[in-house]
């Protein structure tokens, strides 16, 4: 046990405290500092995600006020992981930080794809945080947020950092404490940070610095990912589904972030529009990605880290309740009295939105679509699966007010009059009411007003033919709307009978050259499938369905098969099987990886060209997969000689 242990400033790095120390106690080697704080000689001067915090705490001397979560909260780097990791992930993190090594760590978060984007040369400092430190401590430390190897503006005082001397890795740094005081220079140059990035590395270090101040959020990857499809849904990028629209996201994300400025901070996004570090940061828990690649994302969506992490994510597409109910008559009609929402996902035309059903006392139901986008969407209802007896009680009451009009219930009601109609009807109300209003609509005062007889209905669609003589069946139908529906629905056979004649000129029969147009549908079929088989983008499979569509004549293919005999045979030459198609996709996927220079490991290779089932036990297959590895690993031996 030590005699002493200093306490920590403000957003200090626990490796800065330990420097501290060992500047005070004047160890005379590096391995004794280390065997009076961690028990062992080997123990690594770890920078960002130090380890063996718990038996660190045995050491330190009663009354000392750190815990490892403090320490592990207030001192080291991991706020700053936290945020975009599974809940599994941060529970074993924080685990390994108490009890174990740093190389289950390095497996854990950092992993081997995106190492040089966490991967720091050199510590950094602030010239005017040193001094300030220095006013109000009498020293100055090294800052969490300066060594994050995103940032390269201070937060605080938004200037550029500059490096130390102090390097991050090596045989000569593995297990040393260096203490600010003694390591920053005097005289050293600015990180390059170009004028006009400049606001957005100011925004990454104000974000950055936001994760590593509250790291209490109660976030993780599965939150995030949440919360990304809520908003690209209400930004137009998704389906309420989930389902990316991968070319719109990439333009929009270019507007954003220039293309020069992911070069500089090594984030480029690459030539594969769906497979990219930007889509697998909105995937499922984030897989294979970096904290930088998500404050660009939430930057892009127009939010800071702050704001974004602060959006209340409903519970329910629909919001959080309670609801109105929207029944005209109900005491509670459009106030929030509904506590319960039902809702599931449709299929089809909608992409999957949202489908709310709502029940109130009164036994009103109701159905409608979402999500909600604004607060008046919760007004709306797409359709009533019950009226309920609040509201039949009403219609009772209404219908047997000979004062009342039809028209008068159906707008109390808020429903159409037909709708009244069939609703008096289903609970048995009496008939004798008019069920129809024909009086003319407003506006045409020439209209003449019927009332609902069968001979008056006739007598009034013959005068209007003869008062317009030239008016078509469609401009005497919006004369007269009431009538003309009537008589549709009561009289057809009449009314048929007495229409004006067609004033639709048919076209003037030609006979078809079945033979002229047949190779000419062969032609197109052949500049289809070569124009829907580019060699630069992800292949799609020529399928009979695909082309028809593509040279627009479907309906005339299926109508008239037996006269395209040169078309089915150009249809049956372009189409491709699925085992065709697994065979281009193979060398598609060697094609691209030999012009990114990339020698890929077989499980790649496999994961990219996606050959699974049957298909993987085909001869043809198997040798395309043989020939297109060959070629990858001759390009692989090539680059060793």
């Amino acid at each position: 046990m030590i005699g002493y242990f200093p306490e920590a400033h403000p957003d200090e790095l626990f490796y800065s405290i330990c420097a501290r120390f060992s500047d005070k106690m004047q160890y005379p080697t590096k391995k004794a500092l280390s065997q009076e704080l961690f028990g062992m000689e080997a123990t690594q001067a770890v920078i960002d995600l130090p380890v063996h915090l718990e038996r660190f705490l045995t050491v330190l001397p009663p009354g000392h006020h750190y815990t490892v979560d403090r320490l592990i909260d207030d001192h080291t780097l991991f706020p700053f992981y936290r945020p975009f990791l599974p809940a599994d992930f941060q529970q074993r993190l924080r685990y390994c930080m108490q009890k174990g090594t740093y190389n289950v760590i390095l497996t854990l978060i950092r992993g081997t794809a995106y190492s040089h984007l966490s991967a720091l040369g050199c510590l950094r400092f602030c010239p005017q945080c040193v001094e300030r430190d220095r006013q109000l401590f009498g020293e100055c430390y090294w800052h969490r947020v300066h060594q994050l190897s995103c940032v390269r503006i201070c937060p605080t005082h938004r200037n550029p950092l500059r490096e130390s001397g102090v390097r991050t890795s090596g045989r000569l740094y593995g297990c040393a404490f260096i203490s600010a005081e003694k390591a920053v220079p005097e005289n050293c140059s600015d990180l390059n940070v170009p004028e006009a990035f400049s606001q957005h590395f100011l925004r990454i270090a104000l974000d950055a610095a936001f994760l590593l101040d509250h790291p209490q959020f109660p976030y993780d990857s599965d939150c995030l990912n949440t919360q990304y499809h809520t908003v690209l849904f209400q930004q137009g990028l998704a389906t309420y589904r989930k389902r990316i629209y991968p070319e719109e996201f990439l333009r929009r994300f270019y507007d954003c972030h220039p293309q020069e400025f992911l070069q500089l901070i090594h984030c480029e996004i690459g030539g594969n529009a769906h497979d990219n570090w930007l889509l697998r940061a909105v995937r499922p828990r984030g897989s294979g990605t970096f904290p930088l690649h998500h404050l660009l994302l939430i930057q892009f969506m127009g939010y800071d880290a702050e704001t974004f992490f602060r959006l209340q994510i409903p519970r329910s597409p629909f919001g959080d309740g309670p609801w109105p109910c929207l029944n005209p008559v109900c005491v509670y009609y459009k106030q929030a009295h509904i506590q319960t929402c039902q809702w599931f996902q449709t299929v089809g035309s909608d992409r999957g939105k949202p489908t709310g059903l709502f029940s109130c006392e009164c036994g009103f139901v109701y159905l409608r679509k979402g999500p909600d986008m604004t607060p008046d969407d919760q007004f709306r209802f797409g359709k009533i699966k019950a009226y309920g007896p609040v509201w039949e009680t009403v219609l009772r009451e209404l219908w047997d007010d000979e004062t009342i009009s039809l028209s008068e219930i159906a707008r109390r009601l808020h429903v159409k009059e037909v709708t009244a109609v069939r609703a008096a009807s289903r609970i048995g109300l009496s008939s004798t009411r008019p069920f129809w209003n024909l009086s003319a609509p407003a506006g045409k005062p020439n209209a003449p007003k019927m009332r609902h007889t069968l001979e008056e209905c006739r007598q009034s669609w013959l005068q209007l033919m003869e008062t317009m003589p030239e008016a078509g069946t469609h401009m005497l139908s919006r004369s007269l709307p009431g009538v003309y529906g009537w008589l549709g629905r009561n009289d057809a056979e009449w009314l048929n009978a007495h229409k004006p004649p067609s004033q639709r000129t048919l076209p003037s029969l030609q006979p078809i050259d079945w033979e002229s147009k047949d190779r000419e549908l062969a032609e197109a079929v052949r500049a289809a499938a070569h124009r829907l088989k580019p060699t630069n983008e992800r292949p799609r499979q020529l399928t009979l369905s695909a082309l028809k569509r593509a040279i627009g004549h479907q309906t005339t293919l299926y109508k008239h098969s037996e006269k395209f005999p040169f078309t089915k045979q150009a249809l049956s030459e372009v189409v491709e099987t699925d085992e065709d198609f697994a065979i281009r996709r193979i060398f598609w996927s060697a094609q691209c990886y030999q012009e990114e220079h990339i020698s890929p490991t077989r499980n790649q290779f496999a994961r990219r060209i996606q050959i699974r089932g049957k298909m993987a036990e085909s001869p043809r297959v198997k040798e395309a997969i043989s020939m297109a590895w060959a070629r990858l690993s001759s390009m692989r031996d090539g680059d060793h000689g």
